[in-house]
């Protein structure tokens, strides 16, 4: 049971007596070597109050199924064989209405050179803002490592998304990745990673740039460093966005984070982040910086 603060209630118009709400999360799990399933329930009434900022919703209930089947073939290219298949859907918790409700199956195949190959086929049903959206999506990824110190990817996809701005389902995705990296005596590792990203919908084009190069280095077994510099480049070609998206954005970043851990379960982190952002040729930049401490009791 809390209340809000006397100020905050008088400002957004909430009560200033007491507010007593309820959260639960119920969850079965059965692993196996070649079938395995998990099932899940959870609700958070709408008088929860969450000012920690665990929990983003309240109002809702959410239930989940999952099951995979797994085989094992017997031979040099493929290692790994997993079927699988899910349902899941989330209702307002005091109307039981329907918000999101999907199901999907696909096929997770794993192979020779870490290769990687998934294909899965989604349906699902959406409502935002008093309308309902039926997506009937699919998805298709290949990674390999085309040598030791370097990945290559591609993603392919078809109406899994929604575009809230313009009120329109999302129609084809296409994505393409890269990764190179290099590791010197387990201590230093080194990677550049290339993404591009090209959406298509009924009348627009949007592509999308991010490049980001990163150097890890373990001093000890206790003290760790970590710098990532991140370049994106955003186009949308559609006018009828407004102002509510701009029509180019660049923006350069730089995230540095000292690592101290003090046993398998706590550790010490001190860390930065600055951005150098131009967003149809306006400038404009931040820095922030952080302390944690995380520990298990």
């Amino acid at each position: 049971s809390t209340r809000y603060p006397e100020e905050i209630a008088q400002k957004y118009g909430r009560g200033s007596g007491p507010l007593t709400g309820y959260g639960y999360l119920l969850r079965f799990n059965r692993s196996g070597t070649t079938w395995s399933y998990n099932i899940e329930t959870r609700e958070y009434s709408d008088n929860l109050v969450t000012g920690m900022g665990f929990l983003q919703r309240v109002g809702i209930r959410l239930g989940s199924a999952r099951t995979t089947w797994t085989f094992w073939p017997e031979n040099d290219l493929v290692s790994t064989v997993n079927v699988y298949g899910s349902l899941s859907g989330t209702w307002d918790s005091q109307t039981a209405e329907a918000m999101n409700l999907s199901t999907s199956v696909g096929v997770s195949i794993s192979g020779t050179r870490q290769s990687t190959l998934h294909a899965n086929i989604q349906q699902e049903r959406e409502r935002f803002d008093g309308r309902i959206f039926d997506l009937l999506g699919g998805e298709l990824s290949f990674s390999t490592l085309v040598f030791p110190w370097y990945r290559l990817g591609i993603n392919l996809g078809r109406g899994r998304a929604v575009d809230y701005r313009l009120y329109e389902r999302m129609g084809e995705t296409a994505a393409g990745w890269s990764q190179v990296f290099f590791l010197f005596d387990r201590r230093l590792r080194l990677s550049q990673n290339s993404r591009f990203l090209r959406l298509f919908q009924s009348a627009t084009a949007q592509r999308a740039w991010i490049h980001s190069l990163s150097a890890e280095f373990q001093a000890t077994n206790r003290l760790a460093f970590r710098n990532i510099f991140q370049w994106r480049d955003f186009r949308w070609k559609d006018l009828r966005y407004g102002d509510l998206v701009p029509g180019i954005s660049e923006r350069l970043e730089n995230q540095i984070l000292v690592r101290y851990r003090i046993n398998y379960a706590s550790a010490v982190y001190l860390g930065g982040f600055g951005s150098l952002q131009r967003t149809d040729g306006a400038p404009s930049q931040s820095w922030q910086a952080f302390f944690k401490i995380s520990f298990l009791l």
